[in-house]
């Protein structure tokens, strides 16, 4: 069995009989469980595939002709097998 240190520096200060403070009470807003978790995530990926993508401009102006978005190839799978693949 093995002991992280942690343990060990716990275990032998509360059997010398060393008294822990419980810990105080937050204040001001915390963060809920979910924005916790998020936080926690190494990364994360978003996938932003619109006109753009076609007319090679970071910023529309909204007058792009629908005709402009006609995506060939797409493959769907294989975004999300990468996306999985790369742990996301």
């Amino acid at each position: 069995m093995t002991v992280s240190r942690r343990e060990f520096t716990l275990t032998s200060l509360a059997l010398a009989g060393v008294r822990f403070r419980d810990a105080p009470a937050a204040y001001g807003p915390v963060p809920s469980a979910r924005q916790l978790a998020w936080h926690e995530m190494e990364f994360y990926g978003f996938l932003h595939f619109t006109i753009n993508t076609f007319t090679n401009r970071e910023w529309g102006y909204g007058d792009e002709s629908p005709a402009l978005f006609s995506p060939t190839d797409f493959d769907a799978d294989q975004i999300v097998e990468a996306a999985r693949d790369g742990g996301m």
